[in-house]
């Protein structure tokens, strides 16, 4: 049962180091950007090479995100994750710029394994906002990421309802919801904050499981009381199968920085 949030945080992992560098006009090098890294992530060899030769373009900067102190150990997290989901599918599309003017990018990922008598299939999303001084990244912000890995027997709908960004030191709720009727069906599920050398090391977190009731997994949680982020891991047990959700929350302390 561990073996599953451990592949959710590889794709957690993935898109929260996923490298990204920018050229001249903003709106002319995030088109551009957003097409070549696209190519680069979907090429038909599945492997670095031609993620390598767009890092190392003439014409860009990408030290920031691979020597950026996160984990020294990438190019071996995008080979290993290449590895497991050999048939992966990238979009990356400009999101509107925020309000400070920052550029943004929407990334999603899809993708499917199959080992002996499990089936897995992985959807994930992530908004980036990125600062560009001269060609050069120089500092980049998660909006909002998610992930969903599931290893079931039948399609089976979710509604996750967990905000994006959340104020220093309040309560929020975290609620994944099972959209199908569970009728007599036994649930069980549990919740885990996730620290971020957890993700970086990809550790795997002790998740606790109890049964649930009401259709689904429904927590309140608290906010740190320093500005910065939260990532939570949950796992539900279904008659169908397993399922391994992780989210990242925003935390701010001032209501402005809510909507960036």
């Amino acid at each position: 049962m561990h073996h599953l949030p451990k592949i959710g945080l590889t794709a957690a992992l993935l898109l929260l180091l996923v490298p990204f560098q920018q050229v001249k006009s903003q709106e002319t090098s995030i088109q551009d950007l957003s097409k070549r890294l696209e190519k680069a992530l979907n090429s038909q060899s599945n492997n670095l090479t031609s993620l390598t030769q767009f890092i190392q373009g003439k014409n860009y900067d990408f030290s920031l995100l691979l020597s950026n102190g996160e984990d020294s150990n990438l190019a071996d997290r995008y080979q290993q994750f290449f590895t497991r989901f050999p048939n992966t599918k990238w979009v990356v599309t400009p999101s509107i710029p925020l309000k400070d003017g920052r550029a943004s990018l929407i990334v999603t990922v899809t993708g499917s394994q199959e080992t002996d008598s499990h089936k897995y299939s992985l959807e994930a999303y992530q908004r980036l906002a990125l600062k560009i001084n001269k060609m050069k990244v120089t500092s980049k912000e998660i909006i909002s990421a998610h992930s969903i890995l599931k290893s079931i027997n039948k399609p089976l709908s979710l509604t996750i309802n967990i905000p994006d960004v959340v104020l220093t030191g309040t309560s929020y709720d975290v609620d994944i919801i099972i959209d199908q009727p569970l009728e007599e069906s036994i649930v069980a599920g549990g919740l885990t904050n996730v620290t971020k050398e957890q993700i970086i090391n990809q550790i795997n977190p002790s998740i606790n499981l109890a049964p649930m009731g009401g259709g689904g997994l429904f927590k309140s949680v608290q906010a740190p009381k320093s500005p910065g982020s939260q990532t939570w891991a949950a796992l539900i047990a279904h008659p169908d199968g397993l399922i391994s959700v992780t989210k990242r929350v925003r935390v701010v302390n001032k209501k402005e920085d809510m909507f960036p």
